[in-house]
């Protein structure tokens, strides 16, 4: 039975702490999202085809607030807490309420790799997700070639479940896809974030 929308948990927005801010994008943000997403060495980490133009940023972007109006999908920006500056996306989508799951992804932008940005953002929202939204399980899928993806996800507790392969038809070639998933009470979240209490279970 689907959940109404007066039953659906909501995320407490903005999240972030010293260094990041998550929020739902605005239109503001369509030329720095389309900038940084026409860097191929970012979309190919996503699955995002070549070319991302502006009318594609405006279009996520508006899908995007709806999505967050349903409470069906949060697809924030990451921007930086000093100035604004928008520096990726953090995302939580195909939400299952019965079973309590949903998937994580999430990207930086190139200038803004190698210092715990991804870690950082993909920490708070899933901290959100298991307080807020009372999820039990977040699951997620890197390219084999991504290390640093990787690296993000066990650093946080993901572990290894698993390997779709040829799940991805990506600049005209399949590509495999390894499983990642993790429990609320295998969260390991950045440095200085909580960890969320697990919830009293009913009989």
């Amino acid at each position: 039975m689907k959940s109404s929308r007066a039953e659906i948990p909501r995320l407490g927005l903005p999240l972030g702490g010293d260094r990041l801010v998550l929020g739902v994008p605005t239109l503001r943000d369509a030329p720095a999202l389309a900038h940084a997403l026409r860097d191929r060495l970012v979309t190919r980490t996503i699955a995002l085809p070549a070319g991302y133009a502006l009318k594609d940023a405006r279009a996520f972007i508006q899908r995007s607030r709806a999505l967050y109006e349903e409470g069906s999908a949060y697809n924030l920006s990451v921007y930086l807490q000093d100035g604004g500056k928008l520096i990726g996306g953090c995302g939580l989508r195909d939400i299952d309420w019965n079973h309590k799951s949903g998937h994580i992804g999430y990207w930086i932008a190139r200038p803004y790799w190698g210092q715990g940005y991804a870690t950082e953002a993909a920490s708070h929202l899933l901290r959100a997700a298991f307080r807020d939204l009372r999820l039990h399980r977040i699951f997620t899928g890197v390219f084999p070639d991504n290390p640093r993806s990787m690296s993000v996800l066990r650093r946080l507790g993901f572990r290894v479940e698993g390997r779709s392969r040829e799940a991805h038809l990506v600049g005209g070639r399949y590509r495999d896809f390894v499983l990642f998933g993790l429990l609320r009470r295998e969260f390991r979240p950045f440095p200085s974030l909580e960890i969320p209490s697990e919830p009293a279970r009913t009989p």
